[in-house]
């Protein structure tokens, strides 16, 4: 026989606390949640159907936005289910499966705002070859 224990569950124990502030809070981050994805797919929607905007830096706006829908995404969805019922647990693979996505945005974010800070340093530093660089 061995010592060894599995975890399955994890408990979160974000909002538990005040039970007559659950539906205020549902509803504060519901509409963050319906603003930020609406705000973010409209810069999406916008860079992609006026071929002015294919320039390199609305381009990188685009995908910047695209990121941060994918954060609302993976995280508040959860939450918001976890308020409104109450249930403050989640499995160990859905717990792996959202850090995973989270971490992997954040990296990919790292690189665009690095590629972002290129994009001007060339426009500004070298104006004249920014359009052979880019």
């Amino acid at each position: 026989m061995s010592n060894k224990s599995l975890i399955s569950k994890f408990l979160l124990a974000g909002f538990s606390d005040c039970q007559n502030c659950q539906i205020p809070i549902f509803s504060v981050f519901l509409f963050i949640y319906i603003f930020t994805v609406l705000e973010n797919m409209t810069i999406v929607l916008l860079i992609i159907q006026n071929s002015k905007l294919w320039k390199p830096m609305y381009i990188s706006i685009g995908n910047l936005s695209f990121l941060e829908t994918g954060y609302i995404n993976v995280t508040l969805p959860n939450m918001l289910f976890n308020i409104i019922t109450g249930n403050q647990e989640i499995s160990f693979d859905g717990c792996f499966a959202q850090l995973f996505l989270f971490v992997f945005l954040c990296a990919a974010e790292c690189y665009l705002l690095a590629t972002m800070a290129y994009d001007r340093y060339i426009a500004i530093c070298l104006p004249l070859q920014y359009t052979i660089i880019m």
